[in-house]
């Protein structure tokens, strides 16, 4: 019996080997960007340069940014924020203010891939639906304070506003 039992022993000591051993040496580190589950997310948020953040649609990331620089102030109506959108192969640098365009549009082509762009408030209503991030302007109270289409009078009016939450990247 107690050989049985030795024999059986260093069998599962030679089968564990073949069972956590990886049968491809050149999978890449897979590095999980992504927040933990206790990540607070918010409909409006104020952002600072140099910090990046997610945006995520329907509790789902998707994208993340990064802010690159922040200038003017709410009181003057002069505040601009510029962005740099890290998305799968391609980064785009998007810059919202209160005098030019003050919203992001996210549209996808035909294979899934997102492009990103800077609208003024007339294609913003007609983009409703793709509207990802406001530049808070009129009812700002904070600088540098992005919203959630769904929370902007003018986007929200077109009744095709969808919400998008914010997270600060960690």
């Amino acid at each position: 019996m107690k050989k049985i039992f030795n024999l059986a022993l260093i069998a599962a000591a030679l089968m564990s080997g073949v069972a956590f051993t990886s049968c491809d040496k050149s999978e890449e580190k897979v590095e999980n960007k992504m927040e933990d589950a206790n990540t607070v997310k918010v409909a409006s948020l104020n952002v600072e340069a140099g910090k990046k953040y997610f945006a995520y649609q329907a509790g789902v990331s998707a994208f993340e940014f990064k802010v690159k620089s922040v200038a003017g102030s709410y009181e003057t109506k002069d505040q601009v924020v510029t962005l740099e959108i890290l998305a799968k192969g391609k980064n785009t640098d998007i810059t919202l203010s209160d005098a030019g365009a003050s919203y992001l549009v996210m549209e996808r082509d035909e294979k899934g891939n997102q492009t990103f762009h800077e609208a003024k408030q007339a294609e913003a209503k007609e983009k409703a639906a793709n509207i990802v991030m406001c530049l808070a302007c009129d009812n700002s109270k904070k600088n540098y304070t992005i919203t959630s289409g769904d929370i902007n009078d003018a986007i929200k009016a077109t009744g095709k506003a969808v919400k998008t939450e914010f997270a600060e990247s960690k």
